[in-house]
């Protein structure tokens, strides 16, 4: 498996971190599932239907606000980096851009 590298960042491929000068942030299941989908698809859009297809896998447990808190914590976490953005398509989907 090889590694994202989204701007200063590089996404670990063998754990769920997100390492950076050699500061290592650890993510939940989810986050790292949501972050490798994006990072995979940079700079494109990403629907929600695929992101729910994805991460949560046809669960029906899915609930659209949890997939905004995930995001949240998302851009709280790559925020160290002002060429990052999630981009947030009302009712379609999210964008990881990195200029």
């Amino acid at each position: 498996m090889i590694s994202h590298a989204i701007g200063r960042f590089i996404l670990k491929r063998t754990a769920p971190q997100l390492v950076s000068s050699g500061n290592i942030q650890s993510f939940s299941p989810k986050e790292y599932a949501i972050l490798v989908l994006l990072a995979s698809e940079k700079n494109k859009l990403v629907k929600k239907q695929a992101l729910k297809a994805k991460v949560w896998k046809g669960s029906s447990f899915f609930i659209g606000r949890s997939l905004d808190v995930y995001i949240s914590k998302l851009r709280k976490h790559l925020s160290a980096d002002e060429n990052i953005s999630l981009i947030n398509y009302h009712g379609q989907g999210y964008m990881l851009k990195d200029e």
